[in-house]
Parts: structure tokens; C-alpha cells; sequence
């Protein structure tokens, strides 16, 4: 932490598990100062018109705030990058072992999936960024029709909704989504993720598809549908940054 007159105009970075996470302050048209997480790091705004100690003691009081619910449950702040998938990477979902290639020398990036190997055409000075995307991509294909499967299964046991699509996505902010014409949306980390954390998140979504809140009438369905949720929401909370492909 460095400081100025009293003045904080910098913090350490945060260590959690294997992550660093940088912090960094910025000042902006606001009422009131707040702090979170946005592209990876800690980002405390400040309101222009704070000056002098005021800013340097709300600013620290932020970073500590922030520090202290991050290192309790990383889970919330944590999971939000997107899944890694090189070339030589082997990757295990939905029952499957799906083997990473590169194939360089093409024009364009493209994708294949054959057999069990996920082909990636791409530049021979290729992006690793832009392959991880397009596998993340196939890998969702791949994993689809298990996903849906799983899904009729716990809907017909529990909540007999009419659905419309189901899809799984590479989404670093929410863990699944209901729309108002109960389509599903599931995200393809949970495929890695313990069966019970990704059955607690289907049972979710399915629950929206009865109550659109947050009330206890949706939470009584959910533990109906499973009883052990809790120990599956507070994984979610404490330890989903540690999925990996």
C-alpha cells in the first residue's frame, strides 16, 4: 500500500490461490464511491468532487471491504475467467475425452469436431485467444445433447415445465439464465464443475420456470428438487475458481 500525506493513492495486489488480482482506482461522475471487480481486477471508483484524506480513507476502507469478502468466498468474484483450451490440451466433459489440435497454416480461423479430437484451423501466428474461444465453442456443441438430457430428466421428476431451447455458453458472469419462454441456458464451466453443482444450477433455472423471484415459495422448489442445494451454492461461493478445462 502507498501513501501520500495520508493520502492511499495505490494498493497491493490480492493474493488468492493461484491468482493475483491487481487493484486500481479511478475517479468518476458518481454520487458515491464504490468498489468491484471488472475485467479481472478490483477497480474502486471514486466521485470526482472527493479530495485529500477523505478520498485516501474511503478509498482504503473499500480495498479492505473488497479484500476481506474476496478471501471468504472467492468463489463470487473469482469464477469469472473464461475457460483456457490450448493446443495438446486433452479436456474431459460430459463423458468425453476430447483431444486439442492446432492446425496451423490456414487463412482463417475455423472448427472442427472429429471424433474425439476438437481441430482447430487457424494463421501460423495465430492468437492463442481466439483459439481458446472457438474450442470453448465446440466443446459447448459437444457437450449439448448430455446437457439436455440431464435436463428433461430433472425436469420431468420435478417440475413437468414445457421448455423452449437449452444452451451452454462460455459465460464468465452468471451461472445460468431462464427467459420468459423457458429457454435454458447453462454455463459450460459447470460442466466441470461437481455433478451436484451443476444439477443444483439446472434445478434452479427449472425452478424459474414455476417462480420468476427470488421467494421462498422458488427456494421450497429447489429443495425439493434437491435437497442438498445449499452445500452446492456455497461450493459455488467458495471454491468455483478453481475449475479448470
Amino acid at each position: 500500500m502507498v501513501s501520500n500525506r495520508g493520502v492511499v493513492l495505490e494498493f497491493d495486489a490480492i493474493a488468492v490461490g493461484d491468482r493475483v488480482i491487481c487493484v486500481r482506482v479511478e475517479r468518476a461522475r458518481l454520487r458515491n464511491a464504490h468498489a468491484g471487480m471488472r475485467g479481472g481486477a478490483i477497480v474502486i471508483r471514486l466521485p470526482l468532487w472527493m479530495r485529500g484524506r477523505e478520498a485516501g480513507s474511503t478509498a482504503e476502507s473499500l480495498y479492505k471491504r473488497i479484500k476481506r469478502t474476496i478471501e471468504k468466498n472467492p468463489g463470487r468474484f473469482l469464477a469469472g475467467r473464461n475457460l483456457e483450451f490450448r493446443d495438446g490440451n486433452v479436456t474431459n466433459v460430459a463423458g468425453r475425452q476430447l483431444s486439442i489440435m492446432v492446425m496451423k497454416g490456414a487463412r482463417r480461423y475455423m472448427t472442427r469436431l472429429s471424433g474425439d479430437s476438437v481441430l482447430v484451423y487457424a494463421p501460423d501466428n495465430y492468437d492463442e485467444r481466439i483459439v481458446s474461444r472457438l474450442v470453448a465453442k465446440t466443446v459447448a456443441r459437444a457437450a449439448l445433447p448430455y446437457l439436455k438430457e440431464r435436463i428433461a430428466r430433472i425436469n420431468s421428476k420435478h417440475f413437468n415445465s414445457v421448455l423452449g431451447s437449452v444452451r451452454v455458453r462460455d459465460n464468465s458472469v452468471v451461472w445460468g439464465s431462464c427467459s420468459p419462454n423457458n429457454d435454458i441456458s447453462i454455463n459450460l464451466k459447470l460442466l466441470y464443475a461437481p455433478e451436484n453443482v451443476l444439477d443444483y444450477v439446472i434445478a434452479h433455472e427449472l425452478a424459474h420456470t414455476k417462480v420468476r423471484s427470488h421467494s421462498k415459495r422458488f427456494w421450497d422448489s429447489v429443495a425439493v428438487a434437491m435437497p442438498g442445494y445449499k452445500e452446492a451454492r456455497r461450493w459455488l461461493r467458495e471454491s468455483s475458481h478453481l475449475i479448470k478445462a
